[in-house]
């Protein structure tokens, strides 16, 4: 029976060593994570700022026409339907663009998914503060930014390039007039 008692008491140390080195290998890492990403370009996945824009038309789920080059000195935001970090943002864009945002004539929100309510809360939440074009993953807007991930947000200049890209609106920089 002692025999039982120790090998309990030694199996119990282990796993809360094991614990112990666990939390503090996944501390290590997020502080790992969040220097490489102040001191890092834009996150993988993001198209680089200096990009130049290539030439698009869609339609706004409006029903309005749109091309890239409404969009100069503009912003371009892709919002997913399935995406909880696209709902948590969606406060802080619609903060930025009231903010610095280059107004809704220079704003396009892509939206990616299928129709969900949630989905169509967000449409009708960014169709106040932006144009608003919903298209599948693969769809011709999201094809020219290969867009991956979400939410992601980008910033143009008057030459249609990328000014400033980002996870997050409020890194993202301020609208130069034109």
């Amino acid at each position: 029976m002692s025999y039982l008692v120790a090998a309990v008491i030694v199996v119990g140390a282990l796993c809360g060593v094991d614990l112990l080195l666990t939390v503090a290998l996944i501390r290590r890492l997020r502080q790992h994570l969040e220097q490489e990403s102040e001191t890092s370009g834009p996150i993988g996945g993001l198209v680089a700022e200096g990009t130049h824009v290539a030439q698009f038309t869609a339609v706004t789920a409006d029903g309005e026409a749109i091309g890239a080059d409404m969009f100069r000195s503009g912003v371009i935001a892709f919002m997913s339907t399935t995406c909880k970090a696209c709902t948590d943002q969606l406060p802080a864009f619609i903060g930025y663009l009231s903010d610095s945002g280059p107004g809704r004539d220079r704003t396009l929100a892509v939206v990616v998914g299928s129709d969900t309510p949630d989905g169509d809360h967000l449409v009708a939440e960014l169709a106040q503060h932006a144009h608003v074009v919903r298209e599948e993953l693969d769809g011709p807007i999201g094809i020219g930014f290969n867009a991956r991930v979400f939410p992601a947000f980008y910033l143009l200049d008057d030459r249609l390039t990328i000014a400033g890209s980002s996870i997050d609106p409020a890194r993202l920089g301020v609208v130069l007039p034109t």
